[in-house]
């Protein structure tokens, strides 16, 4: 209080209350759009370091060794612009996809691959099951992938999809359906039970279901194989078809081959004489086939057949020597076959080396009065080679 003033404050003085105010509202008018420029800017960049540094991926699998350890190559090839873990483990475990565990702001998508076949009925196979959750565990894609003829386009097929998905959440995108929409679908409640019905008369035993892998697989194809028949002799070559029979295995089959071509012609000349070939050859064998990796296979086979030889002899030089009627002699022969095979999603390249062995082996000669002049001896093994296409 001051002397003079009628004993008021000092701030309830007119001119020091206007000052006053006049300060006040400057100070509001002033403060709000400075803080909001200091403030946008740093609320913007924190934004996106939380986006960028959510560079974490962990994936889980589980299924057949062989099938793991293709799926994983394609993987970490799909992922490899994030920082990632991997585990095998004996079996996802659904309930743990839609509980959500403890929070890391790192953590860009978390995935899980079921590759395990359950088993079912003759000749039906269990889709690949995929999931990814997003870093925040609130989103859930749920895709199930078929299985193609070949394993190869099954696993690129899922290695395409991931790496979409990981590219939307990098994106800021959400994926799949909510973390309550997944739970109703992964972990469905259990129906009621049915009331049990009168026990029936009891069946005879079925038998069990024949397993997916022996299930048949059939391919077709065409080839060209030459063949060092004697000496003296140009390779007895030509086209030929074959049939494969095989049972539906993961790295080993077995069933049978039969193949069938036919020899064009080919000549041999010795004492003045002509003796011209032709013919053909069919072959079943008992054979097995080893894949050394999803596209590459080694098939050996064995068996037997005939060889059908025509021969017919000519000659400008002996005037005096008359030849037989040309004449088909069917040869017993033995068949052994190694077979390399690169296979693509719709064909197989082959190229095969094997060695035929006649069970009987006829000499072709020529008879001059007492005289006999041996004109060609075939070999009693004759080795030859093959390249072709096959279905896959």
């Amino acid at each position: 209080m001051r002397r003079g003033d009628g004993g008021r404050p000092a701030l309830r003085r007119p001119s020091v209350f206007a000052a006053t105010a006049v300060a006040l509202g400057l100070a509001f008018a002033v403060t709000p759009p400075t803080l909001a420029r200091a403030g946008g800017p740093a609320l913007a960049a924190s934004a996106t370091v939380e986006r960028v540094t959510r560079r974490l991926v962990s994936v889980k699998i589980a299924g057949d060794r062989a099938q793991v350890a293709a799926v994983l190559d394609v993987l970490r090839e799909r992922v490899a612009e994030t920082t990632a873990t991997f585990e095998v483990v004996p079996e996802i475990d659904r309930a743990s996809i839609v509980t959500p565990g403890a929070r890391d702001d790192r953590q860009l998508a978390r995935i899980w691959v079921d590759l395990s076949e359950p088993p079912g009925r003759t000749n039906e196979q269990a889709p690949v099951m995929l999931y990814v959750v997003d870093g925040a565990w609130e989103r859930v894609l749920i895709r199930p992938v078929a299985r193609q003829e070949n394993p190869e386009v099954t696993w690129e097929e899922l290695g395409h999809i991931v790496e979409l998905a990981l590219r939307a959440l990098s994106a800021g995108e959400s994926i799949g359906v909510g973390r309550a929409v997944a739970r109703e679908q992964l972990l469905p409640a259990p129906a009621a039970a049915p009331p049990e019905p009168a026990r029936a008369p009891e069946a005879p035993p079925t038998a069990p279901a024949t397993p997916r892998e022996r299930a048949l697989r059939v391919r077709a194809g065409g080839f060209y194989s030459v063949s060092a028949y004697g000496d003296g002799l140009e390779l007895a070559s030509g086209p030929g078809a074959m049939l494969e029979v095989h049972t539906r295995g993961r790295r080993f089959d077995y069933g049978g081959t039969l193949t069938g071509e036919y020899r064009l012609p080919s000549t041999v000349e010795r004492g003045g004489a002509v003796v011209g070939f032709s013919g053909g050859a069919v072959h079943a064998m008992a054979s097995g086939s080893y894949a050394l990796a999803p596209r590459h296979h080694l098939l050996f086979a064995a068996g037997g057949g005939l060889e059908i030889v025509r021969v017919q002899g000519s000659s400008s030089e002996l005037a005096n020597v008359r030849f037989v009627d040309g004449t088909t002699d069917p040869i017993p022969t033995a068949r052994a076959l190694a077979r390399y095979s690169f296979a693509t999603p719709v064909l197989r390249l082959f190229a095969g080396l094997g060695v035929d062995a006649p069970l009987r082996n006829p000499r072709y000669l020529l008879s001059r009065g007492g005289d006999s002049v041996v004109l060609f001896e075939p070999w009693d093994l004759r080795p030859f080679v093959m390249l072709g296409l096959e279905t896959n």
